[in-house]
This record gives structure tokens, sequence and C-alpha cells, in this order.
């Protein structure tokens, strides 16, 4: 990855390794560390975009690969967490019909 002099183009290194690790941890399962870096790479992308525009025009490549790369990350964590609900759905679904079974079955355990 490549490294910044400039605290602001620093920022863009920042950014893309918290889309890895989002990623990584979203693969894992593990929502609330993803959502923590998404939250902490929207703080420096908020940072980044405060700068004058003639600072924006220069850097006009690096910023532009980095939202595409930003824009690809986001595409795999929608993809993610609507896998994520599905399968919770799924186990909620059976959960619910384990509930079921076992309050049918003490019904008829009680009536005998």
């Amino acid at each position: 990855m490549q490294q910044f002099d400039n605290p602001t183009l620093a920022n863009l290194s920042r950014v893309l390794k918290l889309n890895e690790k989002a990623l990584e941890y979203a693969r894992e399962n593990d929502w609330e560390a993803a959502l923590a870096c998404i939250s902490k790479r929207h703080d420096d992308l908020m940072d980044l975009f405060q700068e004058p525009q003639d600072f924006l025009l220069n850097h006009r490549e690096k910023i532009v690969s980095m939202t595409e790369q930003v824009e690809t990350a986001d595409k795999q964590l929608t993809a993610l967490a609507s896998d994520a609900r599905v399968d919770f759905g799924g186990k909620i679904a059976h959960l619910s019909l384990q509930k079921k079974a076992s309050s049918a079955y003490q019904e008829i355990a009680s009536q005998r």
C-alpha cells in the first residue's frame, strides 16, 4: 500500500485499510467490528472532503481510485450483509419451529 507524507493523503491509505478490515470482519460475521471500521472510514472520508477544492483537484487521481475501491468494498459488504441476514432469518425460523414443536410435545406429555 502506498505511503503518503501529507496527513490528508495518509487518510486515503487508512480508508483503504479500513475497507479491507471491514470486509475481513464481515466475512467472519463480526458485524460490530465491521461497522466500527465503516464508521471510522466515514469519518476519514468526511475529513478528506473538507480539504480545499484545489487540494482535491491536485490529488484527483488518487481520490478517484480510493472512492472506486470504497464503492467496490461497499458492494461486497452489502452482499455479505444480505447473506448474513438470510442466514440469520433462517436460523430464527428454525428456532421458531423448534419452539412450536417443543410446546406441542409438552402439551401432549401433560395430557398423559
